[in-house]
């Protein structure tokens, strides 16, 4: 329904700007779809038309939406160009500011994930499961022992913990690194944040992929950074579009994540590799490369890292192989990027607590721990292959996707049953969770399937009952 709020003392201008943006939030408008006429909205909002010229205007201006002649006003099908700079009214800083304000489908998918209902299909989830997670006794600690560990305690960490991720990543990438290339973080997303608040500037444009889960990232939004697109179709070759970019654009950075991509599961070739490094070190642009599934990577996989780790910032995390209430992640780069970002952090009083880092020391140097590894990468290897043996029995040729070999998640389409958020809103109440595309900057008829909270007994169960609540949309 279109209607402008009652008793606002903002400019009628920006109270369509409001309208459309809130509708934009909540999903009653999706990207590509087409906005009514300025005479039609003139019409229902009972304003002139130059008022509601005139809010078109700043919405083309901030990338929310694009005008072409002949074809009217439509939101922006990516909306990769939005930079919410700086804003001048309180109304504004309040709704809209550079915190996205939060999903209403993302807010319903967490509160039904919370009943923990057992007829819950929980295809949106790609958190380790309880039952994944080690079965592995860690030594008592008691306080003092936990208070004499602080000695071993630095801006950038637990000393102990940062050489074993440092040892880890030097058998992976054959680069010699020690504790001093290392940065231990409350997870990876805070590694991300204390790059963007220690190496960027508000302003600062940054290439991601497309899609991306890093696309729906607040972080990047907060800390006023523009966002470009490398399609992911085009992912074995991105030298045109690098070199586009940053002849328009100047980009300041490059965020991909090339080891089982979010969502789409790729993983990018050897020789794709090498022309990202390459492309990126001509045009003294440095790589940011995140890498949850590193731990259950096979070493033929080699991290980008390893092509160029003067130019390369790696992130690892624990969240994949032991869940993801351990928030131990970890930030790999030259010492000199290692002290800022810690004396950053340390700016901001954002400190990791030494117990964390002392349990994860704890667990890696467990006996137990790498049989762990090698028991979860078989569970999830029988999972991954018995989900996409189901999905393409159960809906044979109506579901598009590409075979994954590593991660939790399948990029999916299914555009007989599937097309608009209205269609994942219902499913929603049906307990059927899934994850639109929109989320992470594509389009509807796409959406994201983990099947990691699931047996393999339950997988066929589940695929059968996805197939039955989607026919029911027809």
């Amino acid at each position: 329904m279109w209607q402008l709020p009652e008793m606002s003392a903002l400019p009628k201008y920006h109270q369509i700007i409001h309208v459309i943006e809130e509708k934009l939030v909540s999903g009653e408008l999706q990207p590509g779809e087409r906005l009514p006429t300025e005479r039609a909205l003139a019409d229902l909002f009972q304003v002139n038309r130059s008022t509601v010229k005139r809010a078109y205007e700043e919405l083309v201006a901030n990338g929310i939406v694009i005008a072409e002649q002949g074809r009217g006003t439509y939101i922006n099908p990516d909306k990769w160009f939005r930079y919410t700079g700086n804003q001048t009214n309180w109304h504004n800083y309040m709704k809209h500011s550079r915190f996205s304000l939060s999903v209403p489908f993302m807010d319903a998918l967490k509160a039904k994930q919370r009943e923990a209902d057992p007829e819950l299909l929980d295809f949106a989830s790609g958190d380790l499961p309880v039952s994944l997670t080690p079965e592995i006794e860690l030594p008592h600690l008691s306080w003092q022992t936990l208070l004499s560990e602080e000695a071993n305690d630095a801006p950038s960490g637990y000393e102990p913990l940062r050489t074993v991720f440092a040892e880890q990543l030097s058998q992976r990438s054959n680069q010699a690194l020690t504790s001093e290339h290392v940065l231990i973080t409350s997870g990876a997303q805070q590694a991300l944040f204390l790059i963007t608040q220690g190496l960027l500037s508000p302003g600062d444009a940054i290439a991601i992929e497309a899609p991306s889960y890093s696309y729906s990232l607040s972080l990047f939004q907060s800390a006023g950074l523009r966002l470009y697109p490398l399609p992911m179709t085009d992912s074995e070759d991105w030298r045109e579009q690098l070199e586009m970019l940053y002849g328009k654009h100047r980009i300041k950075m490059v965020f991909v994540n090339p080891t089982y991509q979010n969502p789409t599961g790729k993983v990018m070739s050897h020789a794709a590799r090498q022309r990202l490094v390459e492309t990126c070190g001509k045009l003294h642009i440095p790589i940011v490369e995140d890498d949850p599934f590193g731990m259950l990577t096979p070493s033929s996989i080699q991290p980008l890292y390893s092509y160029a780790p003067d130019n390369v910032i790696y992130i690892g995390s624990l969240s994949k192989v032991v869940g993801a209430t351990t928030r131990i992640g970890w930030l790999t780069a030259p010492p000199e990027v290692i002290k800022r970002l810690a004396e950053a952090r340390n700016e901001m009083e954002l400190g990791l607590s030494i117990f964390p880092q002392v349990l994860a020391y704890s667990l890696l140097k467990s006996n137990g721990f790498s049989q762990h590894v090698a028991h979860l990468m078989q569970q999830t290897t029988t999972l991954r292959q018995t989900f996409q043996k189901q999905l393409r029995l159960v809906f044979d040729e109506a579901i598009q996707f590409e075979p994954i070999t590593g991660g939790y998640h399948l990029w999916v389409s299914l555009p007989d049953y599937v097309t608009t958020q209205r269609e994942y809103d219902h499913l929603l109440k049906q307990n059927v969770l899934l994850m639109p595309g929109t989320l992470f900057g594509d389009s509807a008829r796409y959406f994201r399937l983990s099947f990691i909270h699931f047996t393999e007994e339950r997988l066929l169960e589940a695929v059968l009952l996805l197939k039955k609540q989607l026919q029911e949309l027809k």
